[in-house]
């Protein structure tokens, strides 16, 4: 089974793939958090070092592309092609409201034209003229798709498999919730179960596996998935893919480690800027809080630190408890 670690925003960018790279080989692929397209391709300068190669050394890395302009799309495939890159994501999944009020990411599933022309006009032979051909000008790169199941109600999802049928989508994560759930609530399995059986294209699932045990439910209930996106709970438990081929379960000792490595590459990264480097840090204790379930006094501290000196003692409070116990 291909295990990817899914892109999340303001967490899983250039600095924090190559530290968790390094530390916990295995993952099959990293997504870029989304990059935004616009018809001009102005990417911003942290997005070209995003998919600077030389910035993901050894990663099998797929950039994801959020919007709605097959012409815009066009140009960020030709651009990720020329880097080197076999595979491009389009982000259907995003719920944030700053995004879908613009019918992107999410947003599009409540748009089924738009949809389908974005489809149509990025895949291998579509464009308005031979020059405009993605599989002439991006050698036939994969396209490959992340999805919820609608906007409101879950049952959208089938007419939304019809418009993802017609293309040769090279995988399709879907979450099954749906946009207005967010990532609260059950994950809808059932609805899962016939999208699985009704796509003509390989499906991955994505969604809620935070154990050993959620990821051996999963592949138990759904053999046919061609592959499995974690997120929340690789950023929860670093070691999760590990422990799931059946390695070694995480350390606090080696969280401590990755953590100030993390750190110490934020830092690096962005200049020796502790304000931007500290609200890095405080993206991922959210989740990696669940290690320390009798230190809730102490993480709360870490949050309302501002300078480098006063994060490091936070933190070192609450691994020299969890050390001690």
């Amino acid at each position: 089974m291909k295990l990817y670690f899914a892109p999340m925003e303001g967490i899983t960018g250039r600095v924090y793939r190559q530290v968790h790279h390094r530390f916990f080989p295995g993952i099959d692929k990293y997504y870029t958090p989304f990059l935004s397209l616009t018809a001009d391709l102005k990417l911003k300068g942290r997005d070209r070092k995003e998919l600077d190669p030389s910035e993901n050394p050894g990663i099998s890395l797929v950039p994801q592309f959020l919007g709605n302009d097959p012409a815009a799309f066009r140009k960020g495939i030709r651009y990720a092609a020329d880097l080197g890159y076999s595979e491009i994501n389009i982000n259907l999944g995003c719920p944030s409201k700053t995004v879908t009020t613009k019918k992107k990411g999410s947003g599009l599933l409540g748009e089924p034209e738009l949809l389908n022309n974005l489809l149509d006009g990025v895949f291998p032979g579509a464009g308005s003229n031979d020059n405009d051909r993605i599989s002439d000008t991006a050698g036939g790169i994969n396209i490959s798709v992340k999805t919820r199941l609608g906007i409101s109600e879950p049952e959208e999802i089938f007419p939304l498999l019809e418009i993802f049928n017609r293309y040769p989508i090279s995988e399709l994560t879907i979450h099954p919730r749906v946009r207005d759930e967010g990532y609260k609530g059950r994950v809808h399995l059932d609805y899962f179960t016939e999208c699985l059986r009704r796509s003509a294209n390989p499906v991955c699932y994505n969604g809620d596996i935070r154990t050993v045990s959620d990821y051996e439910h999963i592949i138990g209930r759904f053999p046919g998935i061609h592959a499995v996106m974690i997120g929340r709970g690789l950023v929860g438990n670093p070691a999760l893919v590990r422990e799931i081929r059946g390695g070694e379960p995480l350390m606090i000792e080696e969280l401590k480690d990755f953590h100030d490595s993390l750190l110490n590459a934020f830092m690096d990264a962005f200049q020796g800027d502790e304000y931007v480097s500290i609200r890095h840090m405080l993206e991922l204790w959210p989740y990696m809080k669940e290690h320390f379930p009798e230190s809730d006094r102490l993480i709360h501290k870490v949050f309302k630190t501002k300078r480098l000196s006063d994060y490091r003692t936070a933190v070192n409070r609450i691994f020299t408890t969890q050390f001690q116990s």
